[in-house]
């Protein structure tokens, strides 16, 4: 059965996917380097490692720290847990 639009009439739109691989890593965002080079640095190792995802656990203060990773890495998938709407303000998050 093919996956369906909101209204249930016609099928889903396409939406690229992100290739998170077999292995991921999480990890609380206290356990990053809380320098953005340092951090992307651990993301590189991470990717060199063959790990697919780092999953940055918190609710702020982790949007700096997963652009710097994202930046230095080519293929690694960057997620947050929870991004908190009083921390983090809507244009950085968007």
């Amino acid at each position: 059965m093919a996956d369906l639009n909101a209204s249930g009439t016609g099928p889903a739109p396409v939406r690229p996917g992100v290739d998170i691989g077999r292995l991921g890593v999480w990890t609380g965002r206290g356990q990053w380097p809380t320098e953005p080079g340092a951090a992307a640095e651990a993301g590189v190792e991470l990717e060199g490692l063959g790990f697919g995802a780092a999953w940055i656990g918190g609710s702020s203060g982790q949007l700096p720290l997963a652009e710097a990773v994202l930046a230095a890495t080519t293929t690694l998938a960057v997620a947050t847990g929870i991004v908190e709407m009083w921390s983090n303000p809507a244009p950085e998050v968007a």
